[in-house]
């Protein structure tokens, strides 16, 4: 999740530990004003396989009028 300080969280109850590190990630690009977050998923087993998806909530600070 892309937090209002534009920190990304993923829920730990999945995120667990491999190898001392975070088994997913997301890495932040900046270039200009276009911003790019990439996936990163450290050793890929088997259990892997499969479709994931990016989703991204937007909060509004005031509701619509």
């Amino acid at each position: 999740m892309l937090t209002s300080d534009d920190r990304i969280e993923i829920d730990n109850i999945i995120n667990e530990i491999v190898d001392g590190y975070q088994k997913y990630d997301v890495q932040r690009r900046q270039f200009g004003d276009m911003t790019t977050y990439m996936l990163i998923v450290r050793r890929l087993v088997l259990n892997d396989a499969g479709t994931y998806t990016c989703q991204i909530n937007v909060k509004a600070s005031h509701p619509p009028v």
